[in-house]
């Protein structure tokens, strides 16, 4: 191998080592009659999604069965806060959906779905 091959190859290297896929894929599926104007899991946006709409995958690196979740509706924001986290019981692979639903007591019902 000369230095130029050498060279090529050790970048190549590198490169597929900093390239990290996800092995989570998470999607939303509104639940309500509502419109969400906005969906945001751990900071990361779902965009809006109309009654019974399902989002696309988006990838992360782990996950939760109960994350921080933020629904926009009629410009007013529901949140879940998850009161404790187990570290030890999270997600790093497979593809999962969370079924979002508006309660009639200004929540949000979230059912988490391995599919």
């Amino acid at each position: 191998m000369n230095i130029l091959s050498k060279t090529a190859f050790v970048t190549a290297l590198f490169m597929l080592v900093g390239c990290r896929e996800y092995g989570i894929q998470l999607r939303i599926e509104n639940g309500s009659q509502h419109v969400f104007e906005q969906v945001t899991v751990n900071n990361v946006s779902f965009g809006s999604l109309a009654p019974n709409e399902v989002s696309t995958y988006i990838p992360f690196e782990s996950i939760y069965e109960s994350e921080f979740v933020e629904v926009i509706v009629n410009s007013r924001a529901y949140r879940l806060v998850p009161e404790q986290y187990n570290i030890d019981e999270f997600y790093d692979s497979g593809n999962f959906k969370y079924v979002i639903d508006v309660t009639q007591n200004h929540g949000l019902n979230i059912r988490f779905v391995v599919e």
